[in-house]
């Protein structure tokens, strides 16, 4: 069973294991638990390396376990125009376990709450403008929809996606997560 689940963190998750990216989101099926003791053992292996794995919802259709690097997300909300706009949304930016529970707590109340897109890195300029526009006008997309500085984003695109390809090559032709996954 760890092997599904390795290979779902690689193709989902690939340029946060990779240091390319604060954080991903991938989702595994309900299961009686396999899946949450995989994530806790996970977790447990690659802290050391500043990656972080967190059964961050569940419900009988699934798990969604959130993958962040530790050092960039303490970084993300130290920035201070992050930390009015999450303060907007009931999160203390200064405390980043409790930015975490109301993370999950949002995510109990509706799908995807629009500042996820901090969380997984995405520019607070394009996290407003999907707020502003309501997920129309922007000029291109691909990870998250760009609302400003299009080039910049299809080249960090274009890197994700290689980064992706690369480690699901070396996934396959045996490479543990343990490997693939840069220290921080």
């Amino acid at each position: 069973m760890g092997n599904v689940f390795e290979a779902r963190l690689v193709e989902h998750c690939a340029p946060t294991l990779a240091g390319l990216k604060l954080g991903s989101l991938f989702c595994l099926p309900a299961d009686g638990g396999a899946a949450a003791e995989w994530v806790r053992q996970c977790d447990g292996a690659l802290a050391s390396k500043g990656l972080r794995l967190r059964l961050i919802r569940s419900s009988n259709c699934g798990q969604l376990i959130y993958v962040y690097r530790e050092r960039l997300l303490r970084r993300a909300l130290e920035q201070h125009a992050v930390a009015r706009f999450l303060s907007g949304y009931g999160y203390a930016p200064e405390d980043m376990e409790a930015c975490l529970q109301r993370l999950a707590q949002r995510l109990q109340c509706q799908d995807f709450p629009h500042e996820i897109g901090i969380f997984l890195g995405y520019p607070l300029h394009d996290v407003e403008g999907f707020i502003r526009y309501g997920g129309q006008n922007y000029c291109c997309k691909g990870c998250w929809k760009v609302y400003d500085r299009r080039q910049e984003a299809e080249k960090t695109f274009a890197s994700f996606h290689k980064c992706r390809r690369i480690y699901r090559e070396c996934h396959r032709a045996g490479t543990t997560i343990d490997r693939l996954t840069v220290a921080a």
